[in-house]
């Protein structure tokens, strides 16, 4: 849930199996005056947006490829790019970069 101050509050199951047992997931916590813009909630993990354009993911942010768990990272942005737009979906992520693409 994105609150009206800008932070992010986890409900419901915040947990996710690591092939051993459940972890809790912490949302990242937000320094120096920056709060979240928009939120976007997948099966297993979350993609939060925040006020300086980074997207960050939270949760399970692994994908299966066939032999173990792979972690996905964002796609880092270079020349001033920034995001603002996010969505998650049941395996994928959609980011709208400050140049439309």
């Amino acid at each position: 849930l994105l609150r009206s101050d800008g932070r992010a509050v986890p409900c419901g199951h915040n947990c996710v199996w690591n092939g051993f047992c459940w972890e809790e997931r912490r949302l990242p916590a937000l320094h120096g005056g920056l709060t979240y813009v928009q939120v976007a909630a997948g099966v297993c993990h979350n993609l939060l947006l925040r006020s300086d354009g980074r997207a960050v993911p939270c949760g399970h942010n692994c994908v299966w490829n066939g032999f173990c768990w792979e972690e996905r990272r964002l796609p880092a942005l270079h020349g001033g790019l920034t995001y603002v737009q996010v969505a998650a979906g049941v395996c994928h992520n959609l980011l709208l970069r400050s140049d439309g693409r």
